[in-house]
């Protein structure tokens, strides 16, 4: 339960254990409830008590500020410089935790988006870009796995680059993929693509069991061959992993196997969701603990390794 504090500025409450947390954005302080009745009164009553009129004032300078710059962001026009394109969530993949449909086959009456609009969009923030002195960053993802419309991923690139150099704006491009697509098309993506972020789960056991071919068939040895390819051609290789109840007492080989069988240097860990009618099982509560010793284990291990890694959460 978040209460307010103060009645015109962001200043908010909440209970902690044992401890009252007062909360402006971008700042936590812990306090004792007598701490917080204390400004409650000041703000509300005007009783300022002993010791608590430089709390109430830093916490309301900071509260201002907030707002003088939430004020400003909010009345700037939108001028958008990255444009982030999710082409379906049409998969060649079936993995069990995934919210999208498994398979081609099964997803192929889901939509995909147009070139007229990624174009649009892309004009848009090319024009924003233009006028800021800054480039434009373009990343293509899936919700699925954007490589299964090789065609529309070529002409989305194509168009970007005549677009952005129409108004001469740089243009960075990012992909996120599987890596299960041929040698010839993981060379296209090196060739192409700025970064590329290649989602693998782990070793090929952990791998082939979380992230299968929508036939069952296994997709360890193909993540290699990509990754391999990417290496090759001097990428700047990050890796995303799922980690899964079942492979939670195994993060440290993941991280081992990112950073020397694939050539990882960013590796970015994502705990599984629960997902309705997905038969996998997702983390408990009382779980969390524990993830979070082995992600500061593997961390260290990752420092180590000169491998970077990261948990979004």
């Amino acid at each position: 339960m978040i209460e307010r504090l103060h009645s015109t500025l962001p200043i908010y409450y909440f209970s902690l254990r044992s401890h009252d947390v007062v909360y402006v954005p971008g700042q936590m302080l812990l306090t004792t409830k007598k701490e917080r009745v204390a400004l409650s009164r000041y703000w509300y009553e005007g009783e300022p008590e002993h010791g608590i009129v430089q709390l109430a004032e830093r916490l309301q300078n900071r509260a201002q500020d907030v707002l003088q710059r939430w004020r400003k962001h909010f009345e700037k026009p939108f001028s958008p410089e990255c444009v982030t394109i999710y082409l379906s969530n049409r998969c060649n993949l079936a993995c069990p935790y995934c919210y999208a449909t498994a398979g081609l086959e099964s997803s192929a009456a889901l939509p995909v988006i147009s070139l007229p609009i990624v174009e649009k969009a892309v004009s848009y923030a090319a024009e924003a870009c233009a006028a800021a002195g800054r480039p434009l960053y373009l990343a293509l993802h899936g919700g699925g796995e954007p490589t299964v419309h090789w065609r529309l991923l070529q002409q989305i690139l194509a168009s970007s680059r005549v677009m952005t150099g129409k108004v001469g704006v740089d243009l960075h491009t990012y992909i996120a993929t599987n890596g299960v697509l041929s040698a010839e098309k993981a060379r296209w993506l090196a060739k192409n693509f700025d970064q590329i972020g290649l989602s693998c789960d782990g070793p090929p056991a952990i791998q082939n069991r979380q992230r299968p071919q929508s036939d069952g068939s296994e997709t360890a040895a193909l993540v290699e061959r990509t990754a391999a390819i990417l290496n090759q051609a001097g990428k700047r290789l990050e890796i995303r992993a799922t980690i899964t109840p079942e492979s939670l007492a195994r993060m440290d080989d993941v991280v081992r196997y990112a950073r020397e069988k694939l050539g990882a240097v960013s590796l970015r860990f994502e705990p599984v969701y629960a997902v309705r009618n997905r038969n996998h099982s997702a983390f408990r509560v009382e779980q969390a603990e524990e993830f979070v010793g082995r992600f500061l284990s593997a961390q260290k291990l990752g420092r180590e390794l000169s491998c970077e890694v990261k948990y979004s959460g």
